[in-house]
């Protein structure tokens, strides 16, 4: 078979585009000389495209029997002219002299459905053994020293025990019975029913539960506020009783008037059905229990404007 000048020009630029879009690999030593105990870093590098897929060799606790691991970074990449490189530094020791060889490490490029092992050139690194200066000589090892014996004169433990109960009396007559000052008594500022009442209800509307789906918490807090402004300001057992005994002692009462009677039972009602009934209140419904405690509140509050109520 005649082959051309023509093919062999192309097979060259073939075999030169083939090698080029290969990955390079290196993998170099920052020194390769060191002492017993010291580290040394090496360095695995490759080259290739941004899209191709590299997977670096696995690196265990030891590269050799005589070369152990320390560190292995993680995988660092960077963009360039050329493509992208990547960098795994692998920090190592040994701790016997001689010299050893670092295996290979191989990696496998998969670009697209193509996949290929490639693996780097083993290194030789350089154990030595620590510098010992022979012309000062050896040392002898040191003797024995003597530890001098204890006292036997034990006179000083029996005024030591002698001086703790007079110690512990002086205490007892200085710091314990000594009377201590009656500490001032603080007067509690006692807020009015309805004052308290309106700033819970304030709380409750703008922690916004039922707006959230919360209505059972909602109407359970609201009817516990006005309960216990009802028991302040009437003397009325209500946390004790049903919304309908509640009820019934309120109208006995000719402090309310009817409309703020059927005021107290809507806001009720709606709450014995949401917590027992499972009903689901729409907004409004939430809102007019929220309009009708405060205003409860405001029409039946306390003041001083009003002492023959009490």
């Amino acid at each position: 078979m005649r082959i051309s000048n023509w093919h062999i020009v192309l097979g060259s630029l073939w075999c030169m585009q083939v090698w080029g879009q290969a990955p390079q690999l290196s993998a170099k030593l920052n020194r390769d000389t060191l002492k017993i105990g010291e580290q040394v870093v090496l360095t695995l590098q490759v080259q290739g495209k941004p899209k191709t897929k590299i997977d670096f060799p696995t690196i265990g606790d030891t590269l050799s029997k005589t070369i152990e691991v320390i560190n292995v970074s993680k995988v660092d990449s960077a963009l360039n002219k050329e493509g992208a490189t990547y960098t795994q530094k692998v920090t190592i020791t040994a701790f016997d002299s001689g010299a050893y060889q670092i295996p290979a490490f191989t990696f496998v490029v998969q670009n697209k459905a193509k996949s290929d092992t490639l693996k780097t050139n083993p290194l030789t690194l350089h154990v030595q053994t620590l510098d010992i200066d022979t012309a000062k000589g050896y040392k002898d090892i040191k003797t024995v020293f003597g530890v001098p014996a204890p006292p036997t004169d034990y006179t000083w433990m029996w005024w030591l025990l002698l001086l703790i109960p007079v110690a512990a009396t002086l205490y007892y007559f200085i710091k314990i019975r000594k009377p201590k000052p009656e500490a001032p008594k603080v007067m509690e500022v006692q807020i009015p029913a309805h004052e308290q009442a309106l700033k819970d209800l304030m709380h409750l509307e703008l922690e916004k539960l039922w707006q959230r789906n919360e209505y059972k918490l909602y109407h359970s807090r609201l009817t516990e506020i006005v309960r216990t402004y009802i028991e302040k300001r009437f003397k009325v057992h209500a946390m004790e009783l049903t919304s309908d005994q509640v009820l019934s002692m309120m109208k006995q009462s000719k402090l309310l008037t009817q409309e703020q009677r059927e005021t107290l039972a809507q806001l009720l009602h709606l709450a014995d059905m949401v917590k027992f009934a499972k009903y689901v209140p729409i907004g409004s419904e939430n809102e007019l229990s929220m309009q009708n405690a405060q205003a409860f509140v405001q029409q039946t509050a306390l003041t001083e404007s009003k002492p023959s109520e009490a």
